[in-house]
Formats: structure tokens, sequence, C-alpha cells
């Protein structure tokens, strides 16, 4: 894990951010006594990573929403956040937060940048339609579906199918990474067979991640270390 922070070097600032970028989190301190639910996440997918959530900039150009423009987070959190949700006011669930508000107490956030997606109308219409049927949802907390992502993460790096049948697709709640997921299928970014629900963080940051070209999806940088 330290390793991997040591060698993610390239740095960039939030002006580089767009709609569709996708964040990651690295939460869990080694040194530390209790590595807290983040360092269980970390743990079981096999990965650095504990948390994700989708960029979206001026969110009023794009959605049905009057908010001021600037950045905001995409997200599901099993809450309490200390920071509302702008529009419904919620603490967890599937939320759109402040970004500023994300980061504040938060260190080791990475970002892979979305590329080529030109956001036609059309495809503006296919990211309202999939916020709109997943913001407010609640959060996916289904021990079963956890074990069963977290044993295929860890034995073959959730790569293998074999615990496919244990978590069946579903889209009535949503972990952080199967809604990030979630929003580039119905995007077109991935494939549209592809089972969202059972995906990780560690799948989000894999170099072969499958996105669909001419979409393509930069290597880590640092956004805040």
């Amino acid at each position: 894990m330290s390793d991997l922070e040591i060698n993610l070097t390239e740095s960039k600032t939030k002006d580089s951010l767009q709609t569709g970028d996708i964040i990651l989190c690295h939460g869990y301190n080694p040194k530390g006594l209790d590595p807290g639910i983040d360092g269980v996440i970390e743990f079981f997918t096999h990965s650095p990573w504990e948390h994700a959530g989708m960029v979206i900039k001026n969110p009023s150009s794009i959605l049905d929403v009057s908010l001021n423009d600037g950045l905001y987070i995409l997200q599901a959190s099993q809450g309490p956040n200390g920071y509302p949700d702008v529009i419904n006011g919620k603490l967890g669930g599937i939320t759109l937060n402040n970004l500023d508000d994300f980061l504040c107490n938060r260190q080791h956030i990475y970002i892979r940048s979305l590329n080529n997606y030109d956001w036609s109308e059309n495809q503006k219409l296919n990211f309202l339609d999939a916020f709109n049927e997943s913001h407010g949802k609640p959060y996916d907390k289904g021990w079963w579906n956890w074990f069963c992502a977290g044993i295929n993460s860890w034995c073959c790096d959730g790569k293998c199918k074999c615990c496919k049948c244990c978590v069946p697709p579903h889209d009535n709640e949503f972990w952080c990474s199967a809604l990030v997921a979630f929003m580039y299928v119905k995007m077109g970014c991935f494939a549209e067979d592809l089972d969202w629900s059972d995906k990780t963080p560690a799948f989000l940051a894999r170099e072969d991640t499958p996105i669909v070209e001419p979409y393509s999806l930069s290597k880590l940088w640092v956004l805040k270390k």
C-alpha cells in the first residue's frame, strides 16, 4: 500500500477535474492499531482502495437541478456524513455532495480521468437518466454481497466469475464502486451487459478496467496526498 503512494508521483489540481472522472480513496494506515472500516474493505478486496466516487462539474449544465457551478462528487456511503446532500439534505446513501466538503477531512485521494467523452445531447440524457435512477437510493449493506465480492477480489483479483451467482444484478441499492460502475454502464463507457453490482474500488483502479472504445481512463494521478 505504501509503495503505491510512493510510485504515484504525478499530481494535479482540482482544475483538471471533469464530469465522469473517477475518485479513488486509500484510507488505511497500516501502522494504526485499529484499521476501522477502511482497513476492512482494503483487506477483503485485496487492494489499497476503500472508497470510490464520480466527479460532476457544474451540475446544472447536465442535471435537472439549480446548483452553483463548481465541483461535486456523486457517491454511495453508509453515512452519516458530516455534510448533507446538496439536493435532498440526506447524510447517507447515494448522495451528491460538494467536493470540498468531501475532501476536507480526507487524504490519499487519487483520480482516473475519463477521456474522449464528448457530452453530446444524447450522452447528457443518458447521464441524467442514470443520475435520477440512482440518486437518493440506499447504500448496499448486504453482508452476503460484500462477502462474495471480497472473496472474488481476494482469490482472483475480481476477474473470475466464480462468485457471480452470489451477487445477483440489482439497482435498488449500491455500494460506492457499484454506483460508479452503474453510471459508466448507463453512459456507454462500460459494456451494456457488465454487472455493476459486484464491482469493487479495485476494479475501477485496474489498468485493464474494460472501458468501451473510444473512451479511455487515464493512469492514476494524485489529487490530495
